[in-house]
């Protein structure tokens, strides 16, 4: 009988990224997050979904576009926008001079620069304009998912009904549920 040392697992997908070795994917050279990735890829990370978090909307489209062509080599397995829509209340680590609601136009600009690679955009559904943008995140074949919110569970249930079905931070970045 053949014996192996250790344990055999299967690849781990990180769906939550924001880089490694001091590289941030959201400021990042596309060489910076290839080594990024390989750092992951080497703790045993087989798929990894970039995050990038809020910045300038110009900052941010510059992100998705210097990323974009690591998700179609295989580098990296998508790309997730963290804000800018995100609840000022529940913004982490999250610029508030950043944060704002999303407009039709905004979501719309930043779903062409991502293109097929964007996977994931988390925002706050309480936000004015955030359940048209879920739908118009949707209808891209963009994930929405909610995150850094102060939403009630009404306002959770319509996101889920426009299309969100991930939630970023689940029991952290938002407020907690009243006991019962």
């Amino acid at each position: 009988m053949l014996e192996a040392p250790g344990t055999v697992v299967p690849g781990f997908v990180d769906l939550h990224a924001h880089g490694a070795l001091g590289h941030d994917f959201a400021s990042c050279s596309a060489d910076e997050a290839r080594a990024a990735a390989a750092h992951h890829a080497g703790l045993g990370t087989a798929h990894l979904v970039a995050s990038i978090a809020t910045g300038t909307v110009p900052d941010t489209v510059a992100a998705l576009r210097r990323l974009r062509p690591l998700v179609a080599d295989g580098t990296l397995a998508g790309l997730h926008l963290e804000g800018p829509w995100l609840s000022p209340a529940r913004r982490g680590a999250h610029a508030v001079s950043l944060l704002h609601a999303p407009t039709a136009g905004e979501v719309d600009l930043l779903v062409d620069a991502g293109g097929a690679a964007l996977r994931v955009v988390t925002l706050a559904p309480e936000l004015p304009g955030a359940i048209d943008a879920i739908r118009r995140l949707v209808d891209a074949g963009v994930v929405a998912a909610i995150g850094h919110t102060d939403a009630d569970t009404e306002q959770v249930q319509r996101a889920a009904d426009a299309g969100a079905t991930l939630v970023t931070h689940l029991f952290n970045g938002m407020p907690p549920a009243a006991p019962p």
